[in-house]
């Protein structure tokens, strides 16, 4: 398996422990802190699945998600 996932969430402990878990599975992983970043990655390619946190610190999800599927 060679599936790439995407974690955008603010919340270091979270997003470590949702990546160490998907690892562990034969999952590779990318943690983003912010949608600035997440957004910014998109330029060089795209994850097979993002899970995203709703609340982050420069813009909510849902936005974050409509400008992704833009």
């Amino acid at each position: 398996m060679n599936n790439s996932i995407a974690i955008v969430d603010d919340d270091k402990e979270i997003a470590h422990i949702e990546s160490l878990t998907l690892q562990k599975e034969g999952y590779r992983t990318t943690v983003y802190p912010d949608g600035a970043s997440f957004l910014a990655s998109l330029k060089s390619g795209k994850p097979d699945l993002i899970i995203l946190d709703l609340m982050l610190p420069d813009i909510d999800g849902l936005s974050l998600l409509k400008k992704v599927r833009e």
